[in-house]
């Protein structure tokens, strides 16, 4: 296959190449969760409630594919839209796209939260949402909280305190397609990818049930980090970006 520069008019399933990583033309564009489950570029502007939920060790979220090697689970893009209706799974969703948007580079997720533990992981999933209802995951990361700090020592959390966690997501290159829309899912677990915490820091080998609760407000915005090329996202419910 030929390959040809990483640029706003490269041709999608198409080796593209490009002299640095990110990709010169890549830009920073964040996508704020909102308290109605949705994606925008505006910074959250009003008080909002926060989005709450249970984390339980005995019944994780379930890996379901992804960067994986397994008998039993597929690797690679899955449909993940089945997990994304557990209740100990959160979604935001953009709107649908009105034109194509490339997005090439490193992801991150600025998450402000906390949790009735001294200790538990936050793990998010970006998906690919097409029409028909499928969410194609694309990339996700995890983050065990006592480890927030490193390279410093790992320390428990106080329950009930808000923390910025930055979940490092690693890198993606896709196109999403106009008509499409752009997914974040938010869980504890990714397992059995990932050993399930049991929400005790190492101080008890019993699992606990841990409370999660995740911030969406102007003082506590949290917010995708994602690497565009070209113009950035054009929204179809009003044509321009939000």
């Amino acid at each position: 296959m030929p390959s040809e520069p990483c640029a706003a008019n490269c041709r999608a399933n198409a080796w593209c190449t490009a002299e640095e990583w990110p990709p010169q033309d890549a830009r920073e564009c964040r996508l704020h969760l909102s308290a109605e489950g949705g994606l925008s570029e505006r910074a959250p502007d009003a008080p909002g409630a926060p989005t709450v939920f249970r984390y339980d060790p005995m019944d994780p979220a379930p890996t379901l594919g992804g960067c994986i090697v397994s008998s039993v689970i597929a690797a690679g893009s899955v449909d993940v839209s089945g997990a994304q209706e557990r209740p100990d799974v959160i979604v935001f969703t953009s709107p649908e796209l009105a034109q194509d948007l490339d997005v090439v580079g490193p992801l991150k997720m600025v998450l402000h939260a906390s949790t009735s533990a001294v200790d538990t992981d936050f793990v998010v999933r970006l998906s690919d949402v097409f029409p028909d209802g499928r969410a194609i995951q694309l990339q996700n990361g995890i983050l065990r909280a006592r480890y927030r700090n490193l390279p410093e020592a790992a320390s428990l959390l106080e329950p009930g305190a808000v923390y910025q966690f930055e979940i490092d997501m690693w890198a993606t290159a896709n196109r999403f397609r106009a008509g499409h829309r752009i997914r974040v899912d938010i869980a504890s677990a990714d397992f059995p990818r990932f050993d399930r915490n049991t929400n005790t820091g190492g101080l008890s080998e019993v699992p606990i049930v841990a409370t999660q609760t995740v911030f969406h407000d102007p003082d506590r915005p949290s917010h995708l980090v994602l690497s565009v090329i070209g113009e950035g996202p054009k929204w179809a419910t009003t044509g321009e970006a939000l």
